[in-house]
């Protein structure tokens, strides 16, 4: 066989079998620097504000070195892709290290992710669903220097002839069997999370007050006034009512001269009219319209069963007729009260307020809800109110909230009077919107996350 044939066979045999050509067995992976991943970890989330929320995550790889000195590591670049395409984040480059002589050596590469649900995941449609991670490394090393311990590169040994001498072709396979690219792909699942949203119920808050409450006894004036204001109400004309001025006048003939006779309500409507010719400084016609209008009511009043007040109002009380209906209410809803009034005196220490939030949550997949802890604040009069501070926790443990389902939660909280300022206006038949601030711990598949919210004019109501 010729020693280039010699050279051939026993490249292979190192190279593809792990045999040597020198009287010493090594195995491939013996002899060369290897990587391997060791796992992840990720820093807990806190966050301001929606538009800061990142998620750092440290990938961590073992780097082995086979050789019996250290081996040095030089800067390098490393890419990390999701679902197939380049992630929009710059990576900087990986400091060069050293890994201890025949040892492992455990490096960290972070990577920052921004999670704002208005950023560039949001519009590549990454947040709020799991995503497949690719983590790429290439780092070209030269292990020529390495090689002695193996023998003269690795045990091949060329025959010395003046050729290769001439080329120096043993240098050159020591240099061509160094050059190697330490080269890693590992691909995994990761999940990257949209915060869960904090909105107001669909009902308003209530509010309950607390301590012995005052009676006033209504039943009283309203078996007083039912039997004087109910007639008033309901009165109605008689049959064939007339106003006894206007009967004799229009029952009676007067004089009209050279021995004529009229009736006397002609007479007065003329004398009226004429009066208003002769002496009325202002519209004459509006007046005359006005007076025939009131003289046709008087001599045609309402018939039998017609309301007194309704009459009034369409006619000498023009306008007035809202009024009468608004009266005729209230009146019905003070007869229908409850007999006995219970209101807040004296024996009123403060008040119980319930507030329903909903919370969503918009992604793929479950997300955890552990608690919900909140402060009320108001502003009255200038000064700002902070009296209460509430927390609920899911009841019988369902802490779980469903990839796009919502619940709502009820923050229950007393306040003593002297920290609850403004409730007074409530108390008196006015509104009261508090805003309401607190937090939520949310759990996101990568541990517990406070996320604050904010929520401005609460409606709130009294309730029992």
């Amino acid at each position: 066989m010729s020693s280039c044939l010699r050279f051939s066979a026993c490249l292979a045999a190192a190279l593809l079998l792990g045999a040597a050509c020198s009287p010493r067995l090594i195995q491939l992976q013996e002899t060369v620097p290897t990587v391997a991943y060791r796992g992840v970890a990720f820093d807990q989330i806190q966050a301001e504000d929606p538009s800061r929320i990142t998620l750092r995550m440290h990938l961590k790889f073992a780097f082995r070195n086979p050789f019996g000195r250290p081996l040095p590591i030089p800067e390098h670049s490393f890419s990390l892709q999701l679902n197939g395409a380049e992630v929009p984040v710059a990576l900087p480059p990986h400091p060069a290290f050293t890994v201890p002589a025949r040892g492992q050596q455990t490096e960290t590469y972070p990577v920052t992710l921004n999670l704002d649900p208005q950023g560039p995941l949001k519009a590549r449609n990454l947040l709020g669903r799991d995503n497949q991670l690719s983590f790429t490394l290439r780092i070209r090393l030269n292990l020529s220097e390495f090689m002695q311990e193996f023998g003269s590169g690795y045990g091949l040994v060329l025959p010395e002839t003046e050729l290769t001498q001439a080329l120096g072709a043993q240098e050159r396979l020591r240099q061509y069997l160094g050059s190697y690219t330490l080269e890693l792909t590992h691909e995994d699942s990761i999940r990257l999370p949209l915060l869960p949203v904090v909105l107001p119920a669909a009902g308003p808050g209530r509010v309950r007050f607390l301590g012995e409450m005052d009676t006033f006894r209504l039943s009283v004036f309203q078996d007083a006034f039912t039997p004087l204001i109910d007639p008033l109400l309901d009165l109605q004309y008689p049959a064939n009512l007339r106003a006894p001025f206007i009967q004799q006048l229009q029952e009676r003939q007067c004089p009209s001269g050279f021995n004529k006779t009229r009736p006397c309500l002609d007479l007065f409507s003329d004398a009226v009219t004429g009066f208003i010719d002769l002496s009325w400084p202002g519209d004459k016609g509006a007046m005359k319209s006005e007076w025939n209008t009131l003289k046709n009511t008087l001599v045609s009043p309402p018939g039998q069963g017609a309301g007194v007040l309704d009459h009034l109002t369409s006619t000498v009380m023009q306008g007035y007729g809202d009024e009468l209906s608004l009266l005729r209410s209230q009146w019905e809803g003070f007869k229908q009260a409850a007999p006995m009034v219970v209101f807040p005196g004296d024996g009123i220490e403060g008040v119980q307020l319930e507030i329903p939030l909903t919370v969503q949550n918009p992604n793929q997949f479950p997300i955890e809800l552990p608690y919900l802890a909140s402060g009320l604040e108001w502003q009255q009069g200038g000064q700002l109110y902070r009296p209460a501070a509430m927390l609920v926790e899911p009841q019988g443990g369902q802490t779980l909230l469903g990839p796009g389902q919502s619940r709502t939660l009820v923050l229950r909280t007393e306040l003593i009077w002297k920290d609850a300022g403004g409730l007074s206006a409530l108390i008196q038949g006015g509104s009261l919107s508090p805003a309401l601030r607190g937090e939520t711990r949310v759990d996101l598949g990568y541990g517990p996350l406070k996320l604050k919210f904010n929520l401005q004019g609460v409606p709130l109501r009294l309730g029992q």
